[in-house]
């Protein structure tokens, strides 16, 4: 009996670890094989993570996805797990963390020259927070409240695994 591929997003999320996952996800779906993607990571590039995901929202390469494995998610991370909607199961002492910093963050090339953020700018921040609060809200991850209260206070929030468990949007813990 084969056993399941495995496809590991670990460390920081960049462009060369999401081109390398690319290329093994390919490579699975070329030999008609599933997969289950581990997430070992806090985060790292949302612009790559966004397209990333819509590579793995195409039918053709999220066929082969079984399940996703959690051993430490947060930020950019952990909306990569959210948006698939495939099991998912998270390591018993770990947390799930969201944070705010991946769309707060202006780099210069965001401003324009009376250092106002550009529009399209604005539009891609606002954007991912539409759909940050649309999976958290829709999976059960925070109430309202959470997201008021403590992520948009504070700009972070952080979920035990057993929490996670216990709100449904973790299938098991490992």
């Amino acid at each position: 009996m084969q056993g399941l591929n495995a496809v590991l997003i670990d460390g920081s999320i960049t462009a060369d670890s999401l081109k390398r996952a690319t290329e093994e996800i390919v490579e699975v779906g070329r030999r008609g094989e599933q997969f289950s993607l581990l997430i070992n990571s806090l985060g790292g590039d949302l612009q790559r993570t966004l397209d990333f995901v819509d590579f793995l929202t195409s039918d053709e390469n999220l066929h082969g996805l079984q399940c996703i494995r959690i051993y430490q998610s947060g930020s950019a991370a952990s909306y990569l797990a959210l948006s698939l909607n495939v099991p998912r199961e998270m390591r018993w002492n770990s947390a799930f963390g969201l944070h705010l910093g991946s769309i707060g963050r202006v780099e210069i090339i965001d401003l324009e020259d009376e250092g106002r953020i550009r529009e399209e700018s604005f539009a891609r921040f606002i954007g991912y927070f539409d759909k940050l609060m649309s999976l958290v809200l829709r999976l059960g991850v925070l109430t309202r409240e959470e997201i008021r209260d403590t992520l948009i206070r504070y700009g972070q929030f952080e979920l035990p695994a057993k929490e996670c468990l216990r709100r449904g949007f973790v299938h098991r813990l490992f």
